[in-house]
């Protein structure tokens, strides 16, 4: 073996490069010298002979030559260069490695100028390399490495390395490199050997301490810069991965030796070598260097006794039966085989580990020229020795058994002592007579009237399985199962066999005559004895007969009775009233005749003929327990007959009773718990109830607190009689209260029941229960209030209420009761009345808040009583107003006046109430003035207020005299609440004055004149108008003053003011039409004053207006509120002479839904037609004045502008839509006037798709807002059909979309049916599946089944897709059906989907098998015949093809194997069995001869690797005759066979290789190859010779070298 890891040496130390192949001389050259005649010798098993396995394939590992310190130039004195004669020689793995780089050192010619370099590869390997070459070369690098490119060496060739001092120079050759590529570095054998001599080849199944690696490398062969590694691995081979990952080989080269260490002991190991490439670290090829078992076992196997067993044919062997072995410890045997188990164990010691038992030898008597093969148990791994009863000797035997383990410690010798005695067979008959009887049946005859049992005891030394009874007309009687006592000691059985004789209790008498005994072996049937004779037996079997039974009554008081009923039927019948009963039966005997009939209860009499009869005494008769009788009869000979029982007979129950009891309300619904816990209602309930008696029911009474409330007579004809219990039922339904239009209570109500008996019961019968008590209250809860006057308005009101659950007799107690306020200022809404639960009135009070509005505070009472009545709608108004109403008042824009005023006197006054005003006014008190004034009128409105300016002469009416004027304002609300304001100023303001003025008259203003004085006044009046006339002058007296109307002179009288000289009068002006009053006076000096005049025209005709709508409707108040589609547009007109154009007055009144009414101020306009577009309620107030200021009358026309129709919608899941849950809807009113709006909404609903659409709810929609919505929940299954309608007062109709939706919240059901899940069988299957879904026509079926079938010749598992039809998916019961009978493992999944998305899925697996399993025929051929080798590669599971799980069973030779067990050579029946879960079974055997073992070679005269010097005189032969010697070669001569052997005689000096081959008829071959030397041999000393030359040749020159460097350094220096 070569352990080396090859180097490119660039040491620039010869010493040390000396030292180094000292080292490698010692280490490699001298062991391997010991092996290299060896090469070519055995291998171990595992490893390889023909090189190793290459990993890279493509020559891609690039090789760097390093010549760097070998070239040297030298030149002659001419300068020239002269050529080199230095040669190296590289290896390379063919295939993987290529040289592409060459590495030379700075080369100079004579160390002075540097040389040119050149490199040619053109050379074969044969080629001689020419010295000098004139023709371009690839040029070098000095000192550094040259990348050859596209000259890579790849294959053996020669490289040249040429030199040259100039570019015309030729080339010289200084160095040559042989490149040789070799097809693999293992060109040895690679194994494990159990010794470092490599002489002891380790096997696979070898087991050592140790083991070495052996692999035969040529020591020079290995390529540059690679090395050799090692992989070692446990428990399995290495992969194909492992063995290319260089980071596997861990070992070295020198690491060859694998101890038994804590990593490999007791493991298999496989080892490798691999070539390394250091640069690249990669695997360049790898070879197997064998297989063995690392074991550091040094303890023998131990041996035990385990079983003793024995067999009747030798295959089925069962236990030693310890109650067959006597004291003195001997076995009384009676079988043919017996089989004796040892165990072997072969245990670890501390620190080693087990080898494992390798064979066991067995001798019996100590004879060892006979020895019993111990096979070895594949299950329990016990050794079993098996010894033929003809083996054996008389009286004691010993067996005597040694063990070996695999690493060939040897046991101790085991001693098993062996006692058997083989038992006689003999059987004996004892004693034969009947069962419980003295007398012996071997000596007498007998007589029975009925099967009799005879026992029979006997003994045997076999089993016995039948023993029978025979007559002389081979009738025969048998106990096929006979008591057989335990086995005694010496093995004989003491049987009993109990027979009956006759075997079949019906035949006729007859007389059983030679009668014999017949015994029979259990299991074979063989007759043990059949000889033993017994006396005759005589039977009687003929018994009497009972039949016919009947019933029979008759009336009391008749002498006939009649037929009934059958008596044999198993029901009882029950009687009727005042009747007497009777059995009556046959009874014939065909032999002896009737001796007695009798029964249970008393014997039967006799009647007539066949007949007997037996009274039933009706005192034992009984209303639960039947009366019956079993009768039978007996024969004079004693034979009974079968017992009869007869018909039961049961008293009528004459009791009554109440079967039936129950409340329900309207709707049917059962509250009979409800009324029994006391139950208030406002709806009718009903009692029913039903009785029976054996009379018939004659009245029902119902009392109700004490009192009958109700009575029910019932008819005869109205009672239903019962034919099979004669009794009467009848049911009567009250109705709960009796009347309906008053209130009732029935309290702690019971009913009275009498039947025609005169019995009289009370249900409930327990006296301190009742049926409960009902509150029947159908009066809604009323409240009394003290109602305030709606159009008046209170400083304070307090409400005095009382709330009463109602009026009309028996009331229920008040539930809940409560009020709500709305339009006040306190924040109070909703307000809960206390109640104790048992009131039925409440009352008190509630202080109503201020009003926030003109329409007062709002008061709702809210009531619900016990039986749910509800306090109907009430409404009360009260207008409260607490606060002040107020007054403000400015003179001259101030509040407070200190100094007197002049001129013009300027009063602003403001009144104001958040609500109301009654009244305002203002009073002037001065000069000659005490004047009041109205400010205003009586108001409503929130937040009112009247602002009004005066000056002092327009408020007193006249020019305002000098003197102290009082001014106040007073205001009042119409609840009374006052203010007012007063203030207090002074006038001095004398101007002279005469006029004539119009100082009475009513006036609108319209059209002013002037007086005389140049102040205006008006010139249209409607009433008389008073002309006020002064004069003032010291010196004037009346007469001269003149007065003229329409130059007419009028009288007038004058009055003097006061104190002072101004007189005044006046004038009233009457008529009708235009006026032009003159005053003119003359003083007493005669002085004329300047006419004065006023002129005004007298109107009193009011204005007339009419209206009209829309240009053809002529409007009337009495129309009310007239009601318009599109846009509105009134017309005025006006009639009157003199009409004020300007002054007609417009007041709309606007109100649009779900806001305040929104009033216009007053407009005066010249307009006569006003349009109106807005949805709204209109109210336009339109009146006329005059010039006159006669007013029109008010017209108020009214109108409603309503364009639209009421919107609808329902909304929810999208219409259509099928859901699989409730759903709620919401409908949605949009209606500007809602409160004059209405919608139904109707609901149809279809139960499912079996039923017809019907009615199922319908709503009214009364909408509470501008968009009012409700919402309605759909939860039961069912499709619905939706409809909203609406309409408005305008007479707009609208429908919403038809809304349609389904609900389905039931998911289909699924039910499977004609085979279970799991289900294994060997029948038919008949399938079905049934599917019910409540909208079945919108349903979806799928069905997924699958039949897995063995197919016939692979004995694969295939699966076909299986179609099942015939079936109606939207039937309303969906009945799939299928029949299946073929073998398969059947998957069957039905799905059913409704509309709704709910689903239910099914499932099934079943299978069909009535084919018997099947066993692998090729598997089992294949091992059919003679067999070299025995390995069982098969799961038994893997080669028995059934649809169902197997128990599978192997056997050789009758004894099961377990697969893994070593097989040792021989003959063998091998069986299989298998049975799969439905007990069909197969078997399949086949018969082979196991021969492993191949030829052996005995070869004498010679010895491998021997060496001498002399002749040899070999001969060749094998150590079986029957085994064939094929060939012999000495040294590839063959040599002559004869007679199945060979002679050779070796004369002559030399190494020889003498190679044998044979086989035997299995087939098994043998190859050996015996290596010897005729003469001394010299290979080591002649390749230490060699390894000392090369050795002084390399360090002389070294040496050499070394001195010329150091000759030319010292002359450098």
């Amino acid at each position: 073996m070569k352990r080396k890891e090859t180097k490119s040496n660039n040491s620039k130390h010869p010493v040390k490069k000396l030292i180094a192949l000292w080292v490698v001389f010692a280490l490699l050259i001298v062991p391997f010298a010991n092996h290299v005649g060896d090469k070519n010798g055995a291998k171990a098993e595992g490893g390889s002979a023909t090189g190793g396995v290459k990993v890279v394939t493509d020559s891609s590992v690039g090789v760097t030559v390093d010549v760097s310190e070998e070239i040297r130039i030298n030149k002659d004195d001419t300068g020239a260069i002269v050529p080199g004669t230095l040669k190296k020689t590289v290896y390379l793995l063919k295939d993987v490695q290529s040289v592409t780089k060459l590495k030379l050192p700075e080369l100079k010619s004579n160390d002075t100028d540097l040389a040119l370099l050149g490199v040619t590869t053109a050379f074969g390997v044969d080629a001689e390399i020419p010295s000098e070459i004139t023709s371009s070369l690839r040029p070098l690098t000095n000192n550094g490495e040259t990348d050859l490119q596209d000259d890579a060496v790849k294959e053996s060739r020669k490289i040249g390395i040429y030199a040259r001092a100039k570019d015309t120079d030729s080339w010289k050759l200084q160095y040559v490199v042989n490149v040789v590529c070799l097809d693999t570095v293992f060109t040895g054998i690679a194994g494990l050997y159990g010794d470092n001599a490599h002489t002891d080849a380790l096997t696979a199944d070898r087991y050592v301490n140790e083991a070495y690696i052996g692999v035969w490398v040529d020591p020079f062969d290995i390529p540059p810069n690679t090395s050799l590694k090692y992989y070692v691995k446990t428990d399995n081979p290495a992969t194909s991965e492992e063995l290319v990952n260089v980071a596997s080989y861990t070992w070295n080269s020198w690491d060859f030796k694998i101890s038994a260490d804590a990593e490999n002991n007791g493991k298999q190991v496989y080892a490798y070598a691999a070539l390394i490439d250091n640069a690249s670290s990669q695997v360049l090829e790898y070879i197997d260097a064998g297989t063995t078992h690392i074991s550091n076992d040094a303890q023998a196997p131990t041996i035990s006794k385990v079983t003793e067993e024995q067999s009747e044919d030798g295959n089925v062997y069962v236990a030693f039966d310890t109650g067959h072995t006597d004291d003195n410890g001997v076995y009384y045997g009676n079988k043919n085989y017996y089989r004796f188990t040892v165990k072997v164990e072969d245990v670890a010691a501390e620190n080693q580990d087990a080898s494992g038992v390798k064979n066991v030898t067995a001798y019996l008597n100590g004879d060892t020229s006979k020895p019993f093969l111990a096979s070895k148990n594949a299950i329990t791994g016990n050794y079993e020795i098996t010894i033929q009863k003809t083996d054996l000797a008389e009286g004691d035997n010993t067996i005597t058994v040694t063990a070996e383990d695999n690493k060939g410690n040897k046991s101790e010798t085991f001693t098993y002592p062996v006692k058997l005695h083989q038992v006689t067979d003999s059987t004996e008959i004892k004693s034969v007579k009947f069962l419980g009887e003295d007398g012996d049946l071997l000596i007498s005859d007998a007589i029975i009237r009925e099967p009799k049992t005879i026992e029979i005891t006997l003994e045997s030394t076999k089993n016995v399985g039948k023993v029978e009874v025979k007559s002389g007309d081979d009738v025969s009687f048998a106990d096929v199962a006979p008591v057989t006592n335990a086995e005694s000691v010496k093995r004989v059985y003491s049987v009993t066999a109990k027979i009956q004789i006759p075997t079949d209790a019906n035949i006729a008498s007859t007389n059983f005559s030679g009668l014999k005994i017949a015994v029979y072996e259990k299991d074979t049937n063989t007759i043990l004895s059949d000889n033993k004779s017994i006396k005759d037996i005589m039977y009687d079997a003929t018994a009497p007969e009972v039949k016919n039974p009947v019933i029979q009554k008759k009336k009391n008081g008749s002498s006939t009775w009649e037929d009934v009923a059958d008596g044999s039927l198993e029901t009882a019948i029950v009687t009727e009233l005042d009747t007497e009963y009777r059995y009556m039966v046959e009874v014939t005997d065909d032999l002896s005749g009737v001796a007695k009939v009798s029964s249970d209860k008393g014997d039967f009499t006799f009647e007539s003929g066949n007949k007997y009869v037996f009274n039933i005494p009706s005192g034992e008769l009984n209303v639960t327990l039947p009366y019956s009788v079993a009768v039978s009869a007996i024969d004079n000979a004693g034979n009974p007959s079968t017992t009869l029982t007869l018909r039961g007979v049961t008293k009528i129950d004459d009791t009554l009773r109440v079967d039936k009891c129950v409340i329900t309300d309207a709707s049917g619904n059962d509250v009979t718990s409800d009324v029994l816990a006391g139950k208030n209602t406002n709806e009718k309930y009903q009692l029913e109830v039903t009785a029976s008696s054996a009379y018939v029911v004659k009245k029902f009474e119902l009392i109700a607190g004490g009192t009958n409330d109700q009575v029910k007579d019932v008819a005869d004809s109205d009672n239903d009689k019962n034919l099979d219990s004669h009794r009467y039922s009848t049911t009567v339904k009250f109705e709960l209260p009796a009347k309906t239009n008053i209130n009732a209570q029935l309290d702690s109500m019971y009913l009275n029941v009498i039947d025609g008996n005169a019995q009289k019961i009370r249900y409930p019968q327990d006296a301190s229960k009742t049926l409960g008590t009902i509150l029947y209250d159908r009066t809604n809860p009323t409240v009394s209030v003290n109602v305030a006057n709606d159009s008046t308005w209170y400083k304070e009101y307090t409400i005095n209420y009382t709330i009463t659950s109602g009026d009309n007799g028996v009331e229920s107690p008040l539930a809940n009761a409560g009020y709500s306020l709305a339009g006040s200022k306190a924040n109070v809404t909703d307000k809960e009345i206390a109640l104790n639960g048992t009131q039925t009135s409440v009352n008190g009070t509630i202080a109503i808040p201020e009003s926030a509005g003109i329409t007062g505070t709002s008061l709702v009472f809210n009531a619900q009583d016990a039986s749910e009545n509800l306090l109907l709608n009430n409404l009360y108004k009260i207008k409260v107003d607490k606060t002040n109403p107020k007054a403000e008042l400015t003179v001259n824009g101030k509040t407070n006046i200190t100094q007197p005023l002049d001129g013009e006197v300027l009063i602003k006054t403001t009144v104001s109430d958040n609500l109301t005003i009654n009244q305002a006014t203002i009073t002037v008190k001065g000069p000659d003035t005490d004047v009041t004034t109205n400010l205003s009128g009586a108001k409503e409105l929130v937040n009112v207020s009247q602002e009004n300016s005066f000056t002092l002469n327009n408020l007193i009416g006249k020019k305002a005299a000098d003197g102290d004027y009082t001014v106040t304002v007073n205001v009042s609300d119409k609840a009374g609440n006052i203010d007012s304001k007063t203030m207090k100023f002074r006038v001095d303001n004398t101007i002279p004055v005469v006029t004539a003025k119009i100082s009475g008259g009513t006036t609108a203003g319209k059209q002013p004149g002037k007086n005389f004085d140049g102040t205006v006044c008006d010139y249209f009046y409607r009433s008389n108008v008073t002309v006020e006339l002064t004069y003032e002058d010291e010196n004037i007296s009346a007469s001269g003053v003149r007065v003229t109307d329409n130059n007419n002179v009028v009288n007038v009288t004058w009055q003097r003011i006061g104190t002072s000289n101004k007189y005044r009068a006046s004038y009233v002006s009457t008529g009708i039409g235009a006026h032009v009053i003159k005053i003119n006076a003359q003083d007493n000096a005669g002085n004329n004053a300047v006419e004065k005049q006023v002129v005004f025209i007298k109107d009193t005709e009011a204005p007339n207006i009419a209206a009209v709508i829309n240009g053809g409707m002529v409007y009337s108040e009495n129309m009310g509120v007239v009601d318009l589609t599109s846009d509105a547009t009134v017309a005025f007109s006006v009639s009157d002479a003199n009409e004020d154009v300007h002054d007609f007055n417009y007041q709309l009144i606007k109100t649009v839904p779900d806001q305040l009414p929104v009033t216009a101020d007053v407009l005066k306009t010249d307009n006569r037609v006003f349009g109106y577009t807005d949805e709204a309620d209109y109210q336009v107030k339109v009146y006329s004045v005059d010039k006159a200021g006669n007013r029109s009358a008010e017209r108020n026309v009214q109108f409603r502008v309503d364009k639209t129709a009421p919107e609808l919608q329902i909304t929810g899941t999208a219409s259509g839509s099928t859901l699989n849950a409730g759903t709620t809807l919401t409908f949605s009113m949009t209606e500007a006037f809602w409160w004059d709006a209405s919608g139904t909404i109707t609901i149809t609903r279809k139960a499912n798709d079996s039923v017809a659409e019907a009615a199922y709810k319908t709503i009214d929609f009364k909408p509470t807002a501008r968009v009012t919505t409700m919402t309605e929940t759909l939860s039961e299954t069912g499709e619905y059909q939706v409809t909203f309608t609406g309409k408005d007062r305008a007479g707009h109709t609208a429908e919403a979309t038809s809304y349609t939706v389904r609900i389905d919240t039931g998911k289909p059901i699924i039910t499977l049916s004609g085979v279970s899940n799991n289900d294994k069988t060997t029948k038919q299957v008949e399938f079905q599946a049934q599917i019910e879904e409540d909208f079945y026509l919108t349903k979806s079926v799928t069905i997924q089944a699958t039949r897995t079938y063995l197919d016939p010749t692979s004995y694969k598992e295939k699966t076909e897709d299986l179609q099942i039809t015939g079936y109606n998916p939207t039937a309303a019961t969906t009945l799939i059906r299928n029949t299946f009978t073929e073998d398969g493992i059947y998957k069957i999944q039905i799905n059913c989907k409704d509309a709704a998305g709910n689903e239910d899925t099914q499932e099934v697996s079943f299978t069909i098998d009535k084919t018997k399993p099947v066993i692998d025929p090729k598997v089992m051929s294949a091992y059919e015949g003679t067999l070299t080798s025995f390995a069982w590669d098969y799961d038994l599971n893997d080669i028995i093809y059934d649809l169902t799980v197997c128990d599978a069973h192997m056997y050789l030779n009758g004894s099961e194997y377990d697969g893994t067990s070593e097989v040792e050579d021989g003959a063998y029946e091998m069986k299989i069995t298998a049975e799969d879960e439905l007990g069909n079974v197969t078997e399949k055997t086949v018969n082979f001869n196991l021969d492993t073992k191949a030829p052996t070679f005995i070869v004498t005269g010679v010895e491998d690797g021997e060496i001498k010097n002399e002749q040899y005189d070999i001969n060749v032969s094998l150590q079986l005759d029957e085994d064939t010697l094929d060939e012999v070669t000495l040294n590839g001569s063959p040599v002559e066979i004869k007679d199945n052997a060979a002679a050779i005689t070796v004369t002559e000096k030399g190494d020889y290789k003498l190679t044998m081959k044979a086989h035997d008829d299995a087939g098994n071959e043998a190859e050996q190859t015996i290596s010897f030397t005729y003469g001394e041999k010299s290979h080591v000393l002649l390749y230490v010779l060699i390894g000392v030359g090369v050795l002084v040749v390399l360090g002389g020159g070294i040496a050499i070298i070394l001195a010329a460097k150091k000759k030319k350094k010292a002359k450098k220096d």
